[in-house]
């Protein structure tokens, strides 16, 4: 009777053992889950600010490309009008060429806030898609060489372009047209560029504007720093289009 009722002892405590390993276990993975759960969660909320993000920088970059254009268009005429006739000291051209040419020099600011802390928070690790984790991590680069051109090209414009021209020509019919411009694209949230993108230039009189061959040169620099700004942005849009679409496969 002893041995018997040692037996059903010790199988109550091996069965009373097996319930608690199982309960801690249970316990554990129950704890895990929910902290990978909350993980998952905090990643997602991430993404989201992170495809926001992105979608406002295309919109950026895109306006961005509209105000290149616009300064590719207006230079090329006046360098063209000025080649013609390199004999003459000063041609006449419309104060919209003269001040897309002169005075107007957009930069590029993206918002990369939501892909830093994403970054600085660890949680780019935790992305499925490799491609898209490489694509968050060197957007930063790629936004810096993109601008750097446009850095350069700006450089040109007021560093020797300007001093040039200023002292040779009279500057308050472009004036008013900056300001008219710039005025009438007032919105508050939207980078100048995006206020811009869809006004028409006004234009009112011809300009003189002063011809010599190395203010021709400046101008041929300028045109050759925005036309590889124009290279970098064009393929860093298509980029942004396919990061916003790896992103929202990645969000649960």
């Amino acid at each position: 009777m002893a041995n018997e009722s040692f037996g059903r002892s010790g199988l109550r405590l091996l069965v009373e053992g097996v319930v608690v390993l199982v309960s801690i276990l249970i316990a554990f993975f129950l704890e895990g889950w929910g902290s990978d759960r909350e993980l998952a969660l905090e990643l997602d909320q991430e993404l989201v600010s992170v495809r926001r993000e992105l979608g406002r920088n295309r919109d950026l970059v895109e306006a961005e490309l509209v105000a290149i254009d616009r300064i590719l268009s207006g230079t090329e005429h006046l360098l063209d009008r000025l080649t013609r006739d390199g004999s003459t000291d000063q041609v006449a051209v419309r104060d919209s060429v003269a001040w897309l040419a002169t005075i107007f020099s957009p930069t590029l600011d993206p918002s990369l806030g939501a892909v830093e802390a994403l970054i600085t928070s660890g949680r780019l690790a935790r992305i499925e898609s490799p491609e898209l984790r490489l694509g968050l991590a060197g957007l930063k680069d790629m936004f810096t060489d993109a601008s750097e051109e446009e850095r350069l090209a700006r450089q040109l414009t007021f560093e020797q372009l300007f001093p040039l021209v200023e002292e040779r020509m009279d500057l308050t019919a472009i004036r008013r047209v900056s300001s008219e411009f710039v005025q009438a694209g007032l919105l508050a949230g939207a980078a100048r560029q995006e206020r811009m993108a869809d006004r028409r230039i006004p234009t009112y009189e011809a300009v003189q504007y002063p011809n010599a061959l190395v203010i021709r040169g400046v101008l041929n620099l300028k045109l050759m720093w925005y036309v590889a700004a124009v290279a970098e942005l064009r393929p860093l849009l298509d980029h942004l289009d396919i990061l916003i679409d790896l992103v929202s496969e990645e969000i649960k």
